[in-house]
């Protein structure tokens, strides 16, 4: 998802240059700007959290897999 989120800016940021260009209420345009700015980063920070917690489960999980792994390797060798 953070890979379709890099257009998406894009095009909100020229969306809001051409807005801010054409408007006579520029103090408005600018406004909504940082409140969108502020939501997309707190989006943004919400998948890396996401992200972060998948990783840590994932290598948790491989790290248990692992040494259920040597513990039935070391009965064996017994």
């Amino acid at each position: 998802e953070l890979k379709n989120l890099r257009p998406q800016l894009y095009s909100a940021a020229e969306y809001c240059e051409k807005s801010f260009l054409r408007s006579d209420h520029k103090e408005m345009v600018l406004d909504n700007l940082k409140d969108y700015a502020a939501r997309a980063l707190v989006n943004a920070v919400d998948h890396l959290g996401t992200v972060a917690y998948k990783l840590t489960d994932l290598i948790d999980q491989q790290t248990l897999d692992v040494s259920t792994m040597d513990l039935k390797i070391s009965t064996l060798n017994q």
